[in-house]
Parts: C-alpha cells; sequence; structure tokens
C-alpha cells in the first residue's frame, strides 16, 4: 500500500525555476490585454494624483522591481497591503507605508487615480468601499478574473482592468510609458505635509517603559537588512507591519485574511530551514537571521515548537511582546464594546517563557527597562540556537490610528496618539495639571 511503498527521490524529482505545474482546469492568463495597457499608461500620465496600491500578488508574480521601477519613472507613491509589505522598498520616499497610515488613507481618499496591483480590495484595507477612493478612476491588475470587480466595480469606460500576470504587464506597462513623466510635483508635496502632521508615533513619552517601536528600533541597529521577520496575529503584528523596515520582497511572513494565531513560529522555523540550506552558496540571503515578532497569546498556540527548532539546530529569534492580555481584542472592547471585556486577561495562566525556553535547554532573556534592549538583542544574535526574549509592555497599549468596524477610513480613530495614551494632547494636559504618575492611569509596567 501507499505507506509501506518506496519512493526513490533524485534530482529529477527536484523543482527548478523552469518548472511549470499542470493543474488540469486551472490555465491563468498571464499576457495582459495590449489595448488596456496602452490605455493605463496614457491614464497614468495624465493623472495628478495618482496612488498606487499593491497587495501579495507582486511578492507572488516577482514584480517587486518593476513595481519600483514604474514607480519612479512617473514619481507615484505608493501604499501596501499587509502581503504586499516589500514590494516597495520601506524607506523609499515614495513609500506610503502599509495601508492604514494616516497620510496613506487621506492620499487614497484624495486621489483621482488608483493603481491597484495584484490585490483584491479586501475590507480590511478599503474599510466603506463606497468611500476608498471615491473620486478615483482605477486601473486593477491581476491574474484572477474573479477579483476584478468583485468587491470595487469596474465602471465601462472610466476603469481599466487588466487580467495577467503582473511581472509580465508592468514590464509591457513601463515600456508603453517610455520614459514620459506625470506631473506630480504638487501631489507629493501636499503627501509629505501630511506625513509631516500625522507622523506614526516613532515612541511613547514614558521614556521608562519598553515600547514596541523602540524593540524595532534596536533590532535594525543589530540586523540591518540581513533579516526575515515572521510574525503571529494581533497588536504585535501592526506594530511589526508600521515599524519594520522592509526593503525586498519574502522578508515578511504573515497570516493576513485568515488571521492566524500561531502562524509565526512554525513560518519561522521554515524560513530558518531554508536559509539554512543556503549556507556555501553565493545567494545573498545565506546569512540572514530569522526573527519572529510574537504576543504572549499567539506564542502558546505553537509553543512546542521549539523543541522543534532545537532538535533540528535551526536558529529563530522570537520577541514576545507581553502585555498580558490578547491586546487586539482587547482593544477592539475597549474602544467598540463600551469595555465590556470578555476573555482577554493572560495575567493568571500564562507560562514562565523564560523557564519554557529552559525546558527545552534554549536560552531565554527577559529585561527589565529599555536600557537593557539593545544588550538583550546582542546576546540574541550572538547565541548559536533559537533564543527566546520575553518583552515586558504595559497592558493597555493600543495600535494607533485605528478605523471603526464598517466605517470610512476617513473616521479614524487615534491619529494624533501614541501607544500609551488616548491622545498627546490629553497626556500632554494631565502632565501640566495633574502630579500623577502613568502608573496610576492603568500604563504601568507589566
Amino acid at each position: 500500500d501507499v505507506l509501506n511503498g518506496e519512493y526513490e527521490v533524485n534530482n529529477e524529482n527536484r523543482i527548478d525555476d523552469t518548472y511549470k505545474p499542470n493543474i488540469p482546469g486551472y490555465k491563468p492568463k498571464v499576457k495582459g490585454n495590449s489595448k488596456q495597457i496602452a490605455l493605463a499608461a496614457e491614464k497614468i500620465l495624465k493623472a495628478k494624483r495618482p496612488v498606487v496600491y499593491a497587495g501579495g500578488g507582486v511578492i507572488a508574480s516577482g514584480a517587486s522591481s518593476l513595481l519600483k521601477e514604474l514607480c519612479e519613472s512617473c514619481n507615484l507613491p505608493a501604499t501596501t497591503t499587509l502581503q504586499g509589505i516589500g514590494a516597495i522598498p520601506h524607506r523609499h520616499p515614495l513609500f506610503l507605508g502599509m495601508h492604514g497610515t494616516a497620510y496613506a488613507n487621506y492620499s487614497i481618499y484624495n486621489s483621482d487615480l488608483l493603481i491597484a496591483v495584484g490585490v483584491r480590495f479586501d475590507d480590511r484595507v478599503t474599510g466603506k468601499i463606497e468611500s476608498f477612493a471615491p473620486d478615483a478612476e482605477v486601473i486593477h491588475i491581476d491574474i484572477d478574473p474573479a477579483e476584478i470587480g468583485k468587491n470595487r466595480e469596474m465602471r465601462e469606460v472610466i476603469d481599466v482592468p487588466i487580467v495577467g500576470d503582473a511581472s509580465i504587464i508592468l514590464r509591457e506597462l513601463i515600456d508603453q510609458i517610455n520614459h514620459r513623466k506625470s506631473d506630480t510635483k504638487e501631489w507629493l508635496k501636499k503627501i509629505q505635509e501630511w506625513k509631516d502632521e500625522y507622523p506614526l508615533d516613532h515612541d511613547p513619552i514614558a521614556e521608562d517603559l519598553i515600547s514596541p517601536q523602540h524593540v524595532f528600533k534596536e533590532l535594525h541597529k543589530a540586523l540591518g537588512d540581513k533579516v526575515i521577520y515572521s510574525t503571529d496575529v494581533g497588536q504585535h503584528q501592526m506594530w511589526a507591519a508600521q515599524h519594520s523596515h522592509i526593503d525586498h520582497p519574502n522578508q515578511w511572513l504573515t497570516s493576513g485574511g485568515a488571521g492566524t494565531m500561531g502562524y509565526g513560529l512554525p513560518a519561522a522555523m521554515g524560513a530558518a530551514a531554508a536559509v539554512k540550506d543556503l549556507e556555501g552558496s553565493d545567494n545573498p540571503r545565506r546569512d540572514d537571521y530569522v526573527v519572529n515578532i510574537s504576543g504572549d497569546g499567539s506564542f502558546q498556540m505553537c509553543q512546542q515548537e521549539l523543541g522543534s527548532l532545537k532538535a533540528y539546530n535551526l536558529k529563530v529569534i522570537n520577541c514576545i511582546f507581553n502585555n498580558n492580555n490578547l491586546g487586539m481584542v482587547r482593544q477592539w472592547q475597549d474602544l467598540f464594546y463600551e469595555k465590556k471585556y470578555s476573555h482577554v486577561d493572560l495575567k493568571h495562566g500564562s507560562p514562565d517563557f523564560i523557564r519554557l525556553a529552559a525546558a527545552y535547554d534554549l536560552k531565554a532573556f527577559r529585561p527589565q527597562s529599555r536600557a537593557d534592549v539593545a544588550d538583550v538583542i546582542k546576546q540574541a544574535v550572538e547565541d548559536e540556537e533559537t533564543v527566546v526574549i520575553d518583552f515586558p509592555m504595559a497592558y493597555e497599549m493600543n495600535v494607533w490610528p485605528i478605523v471603526p468596524p464598517g466605517a470610512s477610513n476617513m473616521d479614524m480613530m487615534g491619529v494624533d496618539s501614541c501607544t500609551l495614551t488616548s491622545g498627546r494632547r490629553d497626556i500632554e494636559k494631565i502632565q501640566e495639571n495633574d502630579s500623577r504618575d502613568l502608573g496610576d492611569y492603568g500604563w504601568e509596567q507589566v
């Protein structure tokens, strides 16, 4: 039978770059309609307020360099979905960050042309669909014809749907544009004003507390560009998406639509195995570190895989953002369910992650203050095996900005807020008029 059968493995069974799957009933169209591509090129050149909206399809197609070339060729600002992170370098001047930053939302809302590549107009991106780029013409490029017009209706004459592979279509689109330039100078100037006025909060004002932003700052210092991030699902996932410097495709592994808690550690294990396989090669990723960003709730879903990492000698730096609660659920219950908290507190019943790692004969660290973070990360990087870092963080930390369910992206909450407060103006007022400290408001370090 199958279980007892023998199978010979040799190089002929390996999948290489020339492999083409033969799946009955699935024959995707890869070359786009040339007339539609030519029309798209003209719309891009005429647009005054264009925005590129790129998704995971760009990564899957291997089209990231082409997307960057298109943006630079026509001075097009770009934002990405959660799965599209890495499609354009994080630190590129034309990058608006992942969708959800205030300046990305303002840019999309005020755009006159939306160039959607490898995206499905998911409601987690668009909010209320009627208010997502309401005055914009739309160019929608996707290999799956079922996605065209599924959520965002394609209007005849006005919008341009193009079915095909993103890399092939973008190459032809760039050739059609042929070094001609779009006039986006004033538009980019306005976007820069929004960036200056509504920046992501890069660090809470409470200097004694360990913040996600500070952790990522120290990770960037220690690892630079030689890193692959995986994440679990929750607040830590959003902070990672906002503050990780992902400048290349396939540096980012996360669970999008399904939102699967527990994804991060097994994904990191797979990445670590892939990196290990590159040892001795000339592949530029052979020296990459693998960092798993997790929460104290998500990490418990697959924490037993520390045993697999130990058994197969795979190196993953596990960063647990430990705020003793299911942070994203608590935040929603706080904001949208009248503070009716249910099954979110993890103060009692969670393991001691330091002892858990020790049970697998792995090292673990728990910094006591922000001053310890850099040294702890340095030790984790230098260790040859998987390590666990348990970062204690404030219980009532929030991700900002956030859009209420069913609302328009222009109805953002917390645009002027920092991670540890409901609003900068509120905390400044408290500091000016009140002698109480942060701990009196429930922001104490756990």
